[in-house]
């Protein structure tokens, strides 16, 4: 069964999708002109509700979506069946298998909203849209989007960075098996991915699918009657040079909000479902791009990036150990002894690829760390990626990002973009969660 229209009372209509084996379910309802959805595992004949009744909905600057709305139409039911292939990754050869449906609301002001959901027999997944065309702006003012667990349990869950020189980063310590529920110990909330175990079941939150028309969320510091929250970036990240609120014109989808869901924790682990929401590869030919291992000289002597001596002496290490790679890291362009290009060139001679790190910032930070003002300029950027082509480096390790607005959003994958019209790979350091970027630009 792919959907079924459970009721239509005057003041709730209900829908449902099933995952491809039968396993999940999602069911979304219309109550008193707002939407509503919960998420069901089925083994057998026995239903484990995971996710109850929880509220979905977006306010935009000119119009609100949270309420007030009428159902218009549902797609029919698209079968998904692909597979594709990765350069890394959990697996090489992946299979996407799920069921899709589109249904589409109308709020008090005659605009429209659709809501896509997707149902795996690992979890589920939904994201909104707005399939007006329109080339004026929109913003949106707040994401109503919740998740209430649906019974008592434990949560691993690691509080979102303060913001300060040096983050936020993803740095701070998970706080493990907690009550469902617990406060973050911090206004500024919990982090993406948070891990919940709630009857049985084992349950991941995060999101997929986040493009440079949004900014990468977080969870609220408060769960009220068990009620965990989408959190926008806090308004100082980024030294305030970029919005918090995201942009775009129409038409215009949000990011994946994922569930991914499991009765063994294996099954979490294993799950590659936020792989498989993101876009085919954007890079038509792949066939230059190496992952390997790299020796690293800035663990054990942070000044060695300055002293070519220092530098070559890892470089003999990669080649000894049969390393592919090895890593230059910042301030490697107050060289002594030496220069990049003389090290290139000896890295070369004994078959070792040299990477070279770069800071992110421009003003959206303030780490001294060189060089920087390069790869926030399109122009310096580009230009820095054809002298790396041309000496011969295979890759960037760019970092301090601090910030999940959509304007660093943006940065990340005109980076991306760039390095791979160049030939360059690409590690993202101090930087935001991986959220399946590596499908599209499988140079990260």
């Amino acid at each position: 069964m792919v959907t079924v229209l459970l009721s239509c009372t005057g003041s709730q209509e209900e829908w449902s999708l099933t995952s491809p084996g039968g396993k999940v379910r999602f069911t979304l309802m219309l109550k008193d002109s707002r939407l509503v959805y919960e998420v069901s595992l089925e083994e057998s004949v026995h239903v484990a509700t995971v996710i109850s009744q929880s509220p979905l909905g977006l306010v935009r600057n000119d119009a609100d979506f949270s309420k007030g709305l009428a159902f218009v139409k549902v797609s029919l039911p698209e079968q998904i069946d692909e597979t594709f292939e990765m350069v890394t990754g959990k697996k090489r050869v992946i299979h996407n298998k799920a069921r899709e449906l589109v249904l589409t609301f109308r709020n008090e002001q005659s605009h429209l909203m659709e809501l896509i959901i997707r149902c795996y027999d690992d979890g589920v997944a939904f994201r909104y849209g707005f399939p007006e065309y329109d080339s004026s702006y929109y913003t949106i003012e707040a994401e109503l989007t919740g998740f209430i667990p649906a019974s008592e349990g434990k949560a691993w869950m690691q509080p979102y960075d303060k913001v300060t020189q040096w983050s936020p980063a993803y740095e701070t310590y998970y706080h493990n098996g907690i009550p469902l529920g617990t406060p973050a110990p911090s206004a500024e909330g919990w982090s993406f991915p948070a891990l919940f175990q709630t009857a049985g079941v084992w349950l991941l939150l995060t999101e997929a699918g986040v493009d440079e028309s949004y900014f990468g969320a977080h969870l609220s510091q408060q769960a009220e009657n068990g009620l965990y929250t989408i959190r926008m970036p806090e308004a100082a990240e980024a030294n305030e040079t970029v919005p918090q609120k995201p942009s775009s014109t129409l038409p215009w989808h949000m990011p994946w909000r994922v569930i991914i869901l499991g009765n063994d924790l294996a099954d979490v682990v294993e799950s590659d479902l936020v792989t498989v929401l993101n876009p085919p590869s954007a890079v038509p030919d792949i066939s230059w791009i190496r992952p390997g291992r790299a020796s690293w000289s800035w663990w054990s002597d942070e000044a060695s990036p300055k002293n070519f001596s220092a530098l070559k002496k890892f470089v003999d290490l990669a080649a000894a150990m049969g390393w592919e790679y090895s890593l230059v890291d910042a301030n490697w362009d107050l060289m002594e002894g030496g220069n990049i290009e003389q090290l290139v060139q000896y890295a070369g001679s004994r078959n070792v690829g040299i990477w070279m790190w770069y800071n992110s910032g421009g003003a959206h930070n303030s780490v001294t760390e060189r060089p920087r003002d390069i790869m926030n300029d399109t122009e310096k950027r580009r230009e820095e990626f054809r002298k790396l082509a041309a000496l011969g480096v295979k890759g960037v390790k760019v970092d301090f990002f601090q910030s999940d607005k959509q304007g660093i959003i943006r940065q990340y994958f005109d980076i991306l973009k760039d390095a791979a019209d160049n030939r360059i790979m690409v590690n993202f350091h101090g930087c935001t969660l991986p959220r399946g970027w590596s499908r599209t630009w499988p140079n990260l």
